[in-house]
């Protein structure tokens, strides 16, 4: 199967089959820019924001990561903002446009993973709903971070193991290493789960894909190079620093014992009860954008948020998704008839992917984790709705048409609640900071605060 859609699976067949999954990709890029510009300049969230930003700037005057500068993070980041910072100046408002870019990308990449195992009108929901998730997630996927950055590198991926499997091109291989390494070297734990799904989706894929016929040295020698090169790439740099024991020290030995003491919190009860009156509780594990309303005294949709609402929101963002990922287990063992066998191999790779991906939400599953694991998710919605619609469509297509009316309701429902979403952080992040190097907009009572620390700070120097 080529990607720009000259050949399609025979559910992506149908009156606009002339229209290339690049032109709907590209198309759903600029949504995503259009969607996100009210808020991308938005806040400012000091200890994430700040910390990257320090570090891309010290790394400029010559200071060592790991030696100089502790942080548990692989590199990629933070040599990613240096260089972002070096090219277009020393601004947060550079790092918030990357940030736009990425989430375009994540989106645009779920489009074409999923339009390889559904139809194009299925496959349109998980970038749909992936763009409402980044206005209700606000601010989680409005500042550039390693997480969002990873979990972009490790979407790509996916998309490209499918091409790999599909088509057999070493263009799709090289791609595959080479997004799978530098997810890595973005966030450690995301990007050695997309090498499992993708390993796992390999191993189990292979027989009746384009690389049948290839001996396995010819089927990962195209990924492993790149990967490798990737890999040297970064030893090198730590070779020629000397900072290579630094680097595991922080990054294996004491992230690893800080996040287990200090980070173990369990995904909350689904059906179970919820604490009392506990404030961090609320805080940790509902949607950003209840919390914020919460904390401005608003109510959501004219409903006061009180204590049951705010459980309710809880169980929803959790249960949703656990749920989609069992659900996700039983598409491995049921099937279409008229499925082709692309289609089958694709559901295969993507609910291990999903299923591998979402383990990322450990070992803190608070609300801000859950955003990060939930894109691949948003695949097994999309593959879920598809095959209800299918099995409905063998008895009545007037029913199917049914089914299909109101899932497109319900996402254009969720999209303009996130445009709600948008329009209120907006209306709360209304002052600009007037600081140089964060060219935001913040709360009046927020630009006060950082003005006046700035001006106490310059007159301490």
């Amino acid at each position: 199967m080529t990607d720009g859609g000259a050949e399609s699976f025979k559910s992506n067949s149908g009156s606009f089959s002339w229209v290339t999954d690049r032109t709907i990709a590209s198309a759903i890029v600029v949504a995503a820019v259009l969607y996100q510009l009210p808020t991308f300049d938005r806040s400012i969230v000091p200890m994430d924001e700040g910390h990257l930003a320090s570090v891309a700037m010290w790394l400029r005057d010559g200071k060592l990561l790991y030696r100089d500068l502790h942080t548990g993070i692989f590199p990629g980041i933070y040599h990613a903002t240096a260089i972002l910072f070096k090219i277009f100046g020393h601004d947060l408002i550079v790092t918030r446009w990357a940030e736009v870019v990425v989430n375009a990308s994540i989106a645009a990449c779920l489009f074409l993973a999923g339009a390889r195992s559904m139809s194009r009108g299925w496959a349109m929901l998980a970038p749909l709903l992936y763009l409402s998730l980044v206005a209700v997630s606000f601010p989680v996927f409005a500042m550039f971070n390693y997480s969002s950055l990873s979990l972009a590198l490790s979407v790509a991926a996916l998309y490209f193991l499918l091409r790999y499997l599909d088509d057999g091109r070493k263009q799709a291989a090289i791609a595959l290493g080479t997004c799978l390494a530098l997810a890595v070297f973005c966030k450690q734990n995301f990007g050695a789960l997309a090498f499992g799904a993708a390993l796992v989706g390999l191993l189990w894929n292979r027989r009746g894909s384009a690389l049948e016929d290839r001996p396995w040295p010819a089927v990962l020698l195209p990924i492993a190079l790149p990967g490798i090169a990737v890999t040297l790439a970064f030893l090198a740099y730590f070779a020629l620093t000397g900072t290579f024991a630094d680097f595991i020290n922080a990054t294996v030995i004491q992230l690893g014992g800080d996040q287990m003491e200090s980070f173990n919190n369990p995904i909350p009860p689904v059906l179970g009860s919820h604490p009392v009156d506990d404030s961090r509780f609320v805080f940790l594990y509902s949607p950003p954008y209840l919390f914020n309303k919460l904390i401005h005294g608003e109510a959501l949709l004219g409903i006061p948020i009180d204590s049951a609402m705010q459980s309710l929101m809880i169980r929803l963002s959790y249960g949703i998704p656990l749920a989609a990922l069992g659900a996700g287990v039983l598409l491995l063992f049921s099937g279409r008839s008229d499925a082709t066998d692309g289609e089958r191999r694709s559901v295969r790779v993507i609910v291990v992917f999903s299923l591998l991906f979402f383990l990322g939400i450990f070992p803190s599953a608070i609300w801000s984790h859950l955003a990060f694991v939930m894109p691949p998710v948003l695949l097994l919605v999309g593959l879920i709705g598809a095959r209800c619609d299918a099995a409905i469509r063998r008895r009545s297509e007037s029913a199917s048409t049914a089914v299909r009316g109101t899932a497109a309701a319900l996402t254009v429902a969720v999209l303009a609640f996130g445009g709600m979403a948008s329009s209120d952080i907006a209306r709360w992040h209304s002052e600009p900071m007037a600081l140089n190097g964060a060219t935001l907009y913040v709360t009046p009572d927020q630009a006060q605060i950082y003005r006046r620390t700035v001006d106490y700070v310059r007159s301490c120097g």
